[in-house]
């Protein structure tokens, strides 16, 4: 009879082993896992926000090209409208005077 206590107990310890081993095993599992979805979800994060500042990069470059052509065409602009004022100022001037001298005549 002590016999089959003693083989109770030994099974009842094996067991709590058994299941303490597998409660470590299960633990590790799913640190693992955890850890492999948290540096798949890292990944992925990390290549969005690449693309995404790849992007930003892109579309600040497109910016400053149509900046620099606005820019461009707004000297243009000023260069043509100073040249015309320089061309024509003696003529303005004169017709200026002349208006205004003529309406008081």
């Amino acid at each position: 009879m002590e016999d089959i206590i003693k083989q109770v107990i030994e099974s009842e310890y094996r067991a709590r082993q058994i299941v303490e081993e597998a409660e470590e095993r299960r633990k590790h599992f799913t640190d693992t896992v955890e850890d492999e979805i948290r540096k798949i979800k890292d990944g992925i994060f990390a290549s969005v926000n690449k693309e995404i500042e790849e992007i930003r990069k892109n579309n600040q470059h497109q910016a400053d090209i149509k900046v620099k052509e606005i820019m461009s065409k707004a000297e243009d602009s000023v260069k043509r409208m100073q040249q015309k004022y320089e061309s024509n100022r003696q003529v303005w001037a004169k017709a200026l005077l002349d208006s205004m001298l003529g309406e008081r005549g």
